[in-house]
């Protein structure tokens, strides 16, 4: 069974996902396990810079497609 993980405040880089707001991204991985990140400002700019690493396949913006490889 593919694991989802909601990503704690503590691992998050940008100072902007510490305060409340903005949108929940969901990235998918090629194995089907699934990382969620609350209070992105920029989804854009986020999946853009995630967008490299090959293993991610899908990112969902509040539950909805955004992009796919």
């Amino acid at each position: 069974m593919a694991k989802t993980i909601v990503v704690h405040e503590r691992f998050r880089t940008n100072e902007l996902s510490l305060r409340p707001g903005g949108y929940t991204v969901t990235v998918i991985y090629s194995d089907g396990s699934q990382r969620i990140y609350n209070n992105v400002k920029n989804p854009k700019a986020y999946i853009n810079s995630i967008a490299k690493d090959e293993t991610i396949v899908k990112a969902l913006v509040d539950s909805e497609v955004y992009w796919t490889r």
